[in-house]
């Protein structure tokens, strides 16, 4: 199916824009963590507790209310991107990146620090049949 006849678009024409755009995302984020710290608000756990110690009690159902819709949408956007991507690429590089992740996923839940020894853990498994 033909969607355009004789295609004439310059991309690499807004390249330097681009890269300059991605630099200043890169940038602001890495502004918003300094400025925050790795453990604040952006990156910590807890947003919900400090939304809610800092936001006036009658505006807290708004603000929980615009957080998740946030989140759908955010969601939304991240399934379709990755359907966008799969229908892109072959099937087998698809199941091979699906399985490179979940491996990353595993060995870092596994390795995760601060946890203590959970069953299931590299920790765990190397002291298994020691006392």
């Amino acid at each position: 199916m033909e969607l355009f006849r004789q295609t004439n678009i310059d991309f690499l024409r807004w390249k330097w824009w681009a890269i300059g755009a991605s630099w200043v995302l890169i940038l602001v984020g890495l502004l918003a963590i300094f400025v925050s710290g790795l453990g604040g608000p952006i990156a910590h756990v807890t947003t919900d507790t400090y939304v809610a110690a800092t936001t006036a009690p009658d505006r807290l159902a708004r603000v929980f209310a615009l957080q998740r819709t946030a989140i759908d949408i955010a969601t939304a956007a991240g399934m379709a991107t990755c359907g966008a991507i799969l229908a892109l690429i072959p099937p087998q590089a698809a199941l091979l990146l699906a399985g490179a992740g979940i491996v990353t996923l595993t060995l870092a839940a596994a390795t995760a620090t601060g946890t203590g020894k959970r069953a299931g853990s590299v920790a765990m498994l190397r002291t298994r049949g020691r006392a």
